[in-house]
């Protein structure tokens, strides 16, 4: 006996329903960008600056994934994003969509950015990239690019933390599949600076549900925030999270395949 299969009729997403789904893409990323934070906020963080990309801009980016593009408007935008790095730093920084940055290409060695010229390279290989010039095309929304002073931020001190309606509901380690033997013996006294600091922030959030990136150096410093429920939950889980109330998880021991 055969069973026949009735496969699916594939069509193309409308022009309004692109539109929709951006502009639900941007209803929930919008708080986490960097435009949008407030300035109290800011101030817990690195130096920063913003570069608006016009629509024009953001088409030029786009043609990086073309097999001809405009080398003559990608050289002036080269151009330009190359003087705002001096703005921030003549030795470079780092530089990203104000929504997400192309880790994709360079996971998990963060980049130095020089020249505007480095920048689109890594632009280019990144579907990360192509996915927000995507949505932000459709939402016809403003887009920026975001730089900020480069700072190499150790594995072991950098935190993933969720707060939900307003509380502090659990903090994991970021660097999730590392073991830190230096984190567990130090276990409360990490625990307790990385709330406190948490603590300083919930007063200056300006939404309830968002999960906040931490660096735990001498100085604590707000690395970026995330939109709640997309951001991967490191050694947490979202339902748990609900929940929950100051859960504080660490990768407690060397994993066997790497300990034998």
């Amino acid at each position: 006996m055969t069973t026949k299969f009735k496969i699916p009729e594939l069509r193309m997403p409308t022009l309004e329903e692109h539109r929709a789904a951006s502009a639900a893409w941007l209803k929930r990323v919008g708080p986490c960008l960097y435009e949008n934070w407030p300035e109290a906020l800011k101030a817990m963080s690195f130096r920063s600056d913003l570069l608006e990309l016009t629509a024009t801009d953001q088409e030029t980016l786009r043609g990086l994934y073309d097999e001809k593009p405009n080398e003559t408007a990608l050289n002036a935008l080269a151009q330009r994003i190359t003087a705002a790095i001096a703005r921030i730093d003549p030795d470079g920084c780092f530089v990203k969509l104000s929504s997400r940055s192309p880790k994709d290409t360079f996971f998990p060695d963060v980049p130095r950015f020089q020249t505007g010229d480095d920048v689109l390279g890594a632009f280019m290989n990144s579907e990360r990239i192509l996915d927000d010039l995507t949505e932000y095309r459709y939402a016809d929304a403003a887009c920026y690019l975001l730089l900020r002073e480069f700072q190499p931020i150790p594995a072991h001190e950098e935190f993933r933390c969720f707060i939900r309606e307003g509380r502090i509901a659990g903090v994991s380690q970021y660097q999730y599949r590392d073991f830190f033997p230096e984190l567990v013996a130090a276990r409360g006294a990490v625990a307790a600076r990385c709330f406190a600091f948490l603590e300083s922030i919930l007063p200056k959030l300006h939404v309830q549900d968002i999960v906040v990136d931490v660096w735990l150096g001498e100085t604590p410093m707000l690395i970026e925030i995330n939109p709640y429920g997309l951001s991967d939950p490191c050694l947490l889980d979202y339902p748990e999270l609900e929940t929950a109330e100051r859960l504080f998880r660490l990768v407690e021991s060397q994993p066997k395949s790497e300990a034998a």
